[in-house]
């Protein structure tokens, strides 16, 4: 998985209450992601990211006061986490 707003798979919101949240088209303060088609199917990817933001995986992770944002690397550690954890 690489985070890149060149020709992505699926996009994750990064900014507001719904930070982690997949989604299908692109809306400012969101980061195109691209799967690793060797490893992952790209729409598993997507319903993975879905998964876990229904369960408020990504909410220890989101920071700010007055705007919530969550950063790449902390996407990354939440969804390389629920792998290591299968």
């Amino acid at each position: 998985m690489c985070f890149s707003n060149n020709n992505p798979d699926f996009y994750i919101q990064t900014k507001g209450m719904n930070a982690g949240k997949p989604l299908k088209n692109p809306i400012p303060n969101s980061i195109g992601i691209i799967a690793d088609r060797k490893k992952l199917i790209p729409e598993y990817l997507f319903f993975v990211v879905h998964y876990l933001h229904s369960i408020d995986a990504f909410k220890p992770f989101i920071n700010g006061v007055a705007i919530p944002f969550i950063t790449h690397k902390n996407i990354s550690t939440v969804i390389n986490n629920h792998f290591l954890k299968s």
